[in-house]
């Protein structure tokens, strides 16, 4: 959703690798849903790489990666995402690390520049996260991409100019540095009216409260309170 003078902007900033992003996303719009104001809400998704030096490697598996990247064992890195396991159930999250390619994520943010031009960025994202850690697609893979982009109405021709054209990549690294700016350190993170700025994955209730309070703050201001 995205408005031209909204009450509310949220941006947030993400990596679809992930899945504390994911879990953030889920429980956003979960308060959203229960905010009475939310058609005065606009959120738009702001790139972020954890890893951008990340290779595509199909033949490993998530726990493997993330053995690798962490400097630890097989059996602590199964333990680790047994634990997200468990904290995405909590919120109805599901994630499928056995089946997660670990993946370059620059093609998929590049994918979600294009959508945010057409206000299509929440479906976009939504494909993403679930292709990449439920349904174990390769999401820089660029077919796979292609396809998200085609179910999401975007023609071939766009599509492709999205995933090649140095332009979307451009995009993608100046939310980066912007991110580096704000003083963004991980994510996901969340800034709401450029005054607050929520950095985890927090419970659908918190961001309820930040909604509410955002909220106020804006009738107050216009009443000159």
């Amino acid at each position: 959703m995205f408005q031209d003078n909204p009450a509310i902007k949220i941006e947030i900033w993400s990596d679809i690798a992930c899945p504390f992003c994911y879990i953030g996303h889920h429980n956003l719009h979960k308060a959203l849903e229960g905010f009475e104001h939310s058609n005065e809400v606009s959120v738009e998704y702001k790139s972020y790489q954890l890893s951008p030096n990340t290779i595509t490697d199909p033949t490993l598996n998530s726990h493997q990666y993330l053995a690798r990247h962490k400097g630890v064992s097989v059996e602590e890195a199964l333990r680790m995402n047994s634990y997200v396991e468990e904290m995405g159930k909590k919120f109805g999250v599901w994630f499928n690390f056995d089946r997660v390619i670990p993946a370059n994520t620059l093609r998929a943010h590049m994918l979600l520049h294009l959508a945010k031009a057409t206000n299509k960025q929440e479906p976009v994202k939504k494909a993403l996260f679930e292709a990449h850690f439920v349904n174990g697609k390769n999401i820089d893979d660029f077919n796979v991409l292609m396809e998200i982009g085609q179910q999401n109405g975007f023609t071939k021709e766009e599509t492709e100019k999205a995933l090649s054209d140095q332009e979307y990549g451009a995009h993608v690294r100046e939310d980066i540095r912007e991110a580096m700016s704000i003083g963004v350190k991980g994510v996901p993170f969340f800034v709401i009216n450029r005054k607050y700025g929520i950095s985890g994955a927090h419970p659908v209730e918190y961001f309820s409260q930040a909604l509410n309070q955002s909220y106020k703050d804006v009738v107050n201001q216009k009443d000159g309170k």
